[in-house]
């Protein structure tokens, strides 16, 4: 899955939460700032990737827990 990074979208807060599972705050801090950098180009703003990362969020299965057991598609991943 791309994440859409526009603003206020569910693939914006989804990245955020993936990057607050960071072990440390400069590494949380670096990955919101690249965050903040790509979603100034705003590219793959599509409807469908919005609707795929809301629901990701309303599952609850994307957590700290789960990137850590490497089980990166319940935060929406696929290989």
């Amino acid at each position: 899955m791309i994440l859409s990074l526009t603003a206020c979208s569910p693939c914006k807060k989804l990245a955020e939460k993936i990057c607050d599972c960071e072990k440390s705050q400069s590494a949380r801090n670096a990955c919101k700032k690249g965050l903040d950098l790509r979603g100034q180009h705003k590219a793959f703003s599509k409807a469908e990737d919005n609707a795929r990362c809301q629901a990701v969020l309303d599952s609850s299965d994307c957590t700290c827990d789960a990137l850590a057991a490497n089980q990166y598609e319940k935060c929406g991943f696929t290989r």
